[in-house]
């Protein structure tokens, strides 16, 4: 990552104008927000020396978005904004969506226990990407990798709360604080898009009555019509 434009780090700019580029079609507007912000804080967490991918980071960035796109008025376009948002940050899409699958196929039907004994071992899917992850020091933060493992905490239903979080952070090699920083953010941005999605249904709603009345007026001025005209016609022919 950290690709290089013009002689320096890759900008914000360039990374919006490649995801412009890969998806050419406007984005409804309660969407433009959540994208950009996706975005913009991801590509500073690439650009970042200390960053490097691992399955982890391609979890919790796939969660997010599709917490984002998941009601996305467009049938299909979710996917192909997922995409075009993923391949502006210079990842493949094949890999993300591929790493993504292995880690949810890891934690299906597992549980608390099965994956601190994959981290522990480095086994499996979770299990190897936990030891890339330990590799490093020290790991470098994100808010999509922070996200991945609050994510799978949740699918085991385990709290995402303190005691929780310094139970688990070591043993997949995150530090605690950014974890439980991560985790009052996610509950505010899950807050957000539910606020999001009241509003557009509200919006929806609303449309769906302009038209109702608009037909009713349409329908009544119709039947005015036809009654004058037939009042007229049984004038002239008295």
């Amino acid at each position: 990552m950290g690709v290089e434009v013009g002689g320096g780090i890759k900008t914000v700019s360039a990374t919006i104008a490649a995801f412009e580029s890969n998806y050419p079609r406007p984005v409804a507007t309660l969407w433009r927000s959540p994208i950009n912000d996706m975005l913009q804080t991801t590509h500073l967490s690439v650009v970042n020396q200390d960053f490097k991918y691992d399955a982890l980071f391609g979890y919790g960035f796939l969660t997010l978005m599709d917490l984002i796109m998941g009601t996305y008025p467009v049938e299909g376009e979710g996917d192909k904004i997922t995409d075009a948002l993923i391949s502006a940050l210079d990842f493949d899409p094949q890999q993300v969506r591929s790493d993504s699958a292995a880690i949810k196929a890891a934690v299906e039907g597992a549980t608390e226990a099965d994956l601190l004994a994959a981290a522990a071992s480095g086994s499996g899917a979770l299990g190897s990407c936990v030891a890339e992850i330990k590799s490093r020091n020290p790991y470098f933060h994100t808010r999509p990798g922070s996200v991945g493992l609050l994510s799978i905490m949740d699918a085991v239903n385990v709290p995402t709360d303190k005691p929780s979080i310094e139970r688990w952070a070591e043993p997949f090699g995150y530090r605690t604080r950014p974890l439980e920083n991560m985790s009052g953010l996610l509950k505010e941005y899950r807050d957000k898009i539910a606020n999001a999605m009241q509003m557009m249904k509200a919006m929806e709603i609303r449309e769906k009555k302009r038209m109702a009345d608009a037909l009713e007026e349409k329908a009544k001025a119709a039947q005015e019509k036809a009654e004058a005209a037939a009042a007229s016609a049984a004038e002239k022919s008295d």
